[in-house]
């Protein structure tokens, strides 16, 4: 009897081994578990940071791919924590735009020169009446919503002077500023001084527990499927605690207040820009559920959208802001819905949220006449060619 049982052991041994060395060598054969999961940069990008939270780390260069293999990118980080770059001064000041933002702007699958900042940039330094030297400074973040992105801007100002700020805002933002502000101290405004108290979780990083099993590749896929049941589970439509996209599943009095806090961060920016005498614009980009009902199909099942295109009420509420405000807003729901029903590539991955090259290339087309007209009009842009 002892013999039998030892015997089939031996053969279940040998053949969860046989199953995992298959699963090694073929590892994107595997289906991805559906589950709410937001973008993870990788941790030995970023580090902690006082009065962010957490940002990049100066000087990391890291090269890795999507999980559901559909990308694979370089990250090259600046001297001052920026995916940009080096902080090499021209010796004649040239027109410097800082742009500000979220996964969106960092350029999150995309390489570095192809972002739509970068492909901006490439398009007005070849553009006759604009300095060729004109600078668009990527200060994106993946996780930041409008308060971090205040604070980055004080603190980046003084490294770059910038003539100008792009301030790239998402429906993202208001659940990142909700969680940010209740770790921040703020001031008799309520705009963020900084952090009141640490807190590890704000951070967009894999935070996979280790294993002494992690070797197994079998087990780290059972421990995937595990997680991700759990965090199905945890998912709250509509709580900002739990719900990354809280903010853009429709208005409520809580969703718009939700909006209204972020929003009131990026007005601390358009009028800091001000008294530096700074240009603002700022910029609306959709997420994907509200462009067109096959986009994002495998990411939107995690977060329980169903196969449609959502209103994206938020858009009033800005545009009514920036109206308020007398701020030069370009709204880009419409060319990018328009962009989805008549291309044949995705606007945005399928697995995450952010842009594709496709998307990234539509922004370009309908940023650069604006960025042409405030460039041209910088007090530095007088160079002669």
């Amino acid at each position: 009897m002892f013999k039998h049982t030892l015997g089939l052991m031996s053969v279940l041994c040998v053949g969860l081994m046989v199953i995992d060395l298959w699963l090694q060598a073929h590892p994107m054969e595997v289906p991805v578990p559906v589950q709410p999961k937001a973008v993870n940069v990788p941790a030995d990008l970023v580090k902690a940071d006082p009065t962010l939270g957490y940002h990049f780390r100066p000087n990391a260069t890291r090269f890795f791919s999507s999980e559901n293999g559909e990308f694979s990118v370089n990250y090259q980080i600046n001297e001052i924590g920026l995916r940009d770059s080096g902080m090499i001064s021209a010796i004649k000041r040239s027109p410097r735009v800082l742009v500000l933002g979220d996964a969106f702007v960092e350029g999150w699958g995309m390489m570095g020169d192809a972002t739509f900042i970068r492909e901006v940039q490439r398009e007005l330094r070849s553009i006759d009446g604009i300095h060729p030297y004109t600078r668009l400074l990527n200060a994106g973040m993946t996780g930041f919503g409008a308060a971090q992105s205040y604070l980055l801007s004080q603190r980046v100002y003084e490294s770059f002077k910038p003539d100008m700020i792009l301030f790239v805002y998402t429906s993202l933002m208001p659940v990142a500023d909700y969680r940010f502000l209740a770790a921040a101290a703020v001031d008799e405004n309520g705009i963020a001084v900084g952090l009141k108290r640490s807190d590890p979780n704000l951070a967009p990083i894999d935070r996979s527990r280790k294993s002494p099993l992690e070797i197994s590749t079998l087990y780290k896929i059972a421990e995937r499927y595990v997680a991700a049941k759990v965090a199905r589970e945890s998912l709250i439509p509509g709580d900002p605690n739990t719900d990354l996209f809280a903010a853009a599943r429709g208005l409520d009095n809580n969703v718009a207040q939700l909006h209204r806090n972020s929003l009131q961060h990026v007005k601390a920016i358009a009028e800091f820009a001000k008294k530096q005498n700074m240009k603002f614009l700022l910029l609306h980009i959709p997420l994907p559920h509200q462009v067109a009902p096959d986009e994002w199909p495998e990411g939107r099942r995690g977060y329980r959208f169903s196969r449609q295109t959502y209103d994206a009420p938020e858009t009033e509420i800005v545009k009514e802001f920036c109206h308020a405000n007398q701020w030069q807003c370009i709204m880009s729901a419409a060319t990018l819905r328009a962009l989805a029903e008549q291309r044949s590539s995705p606007v945005y991955y399928r697995h995450d949220y952010t842009l594709t090259e496709v998307g990234h290339r539509a922004l370009v087309a309908l940023l650069l006449e604006t960025m042409k007209t405030a460039v041209s009009g910088l007090p530095s842009n007088t160079f002669v060619r």
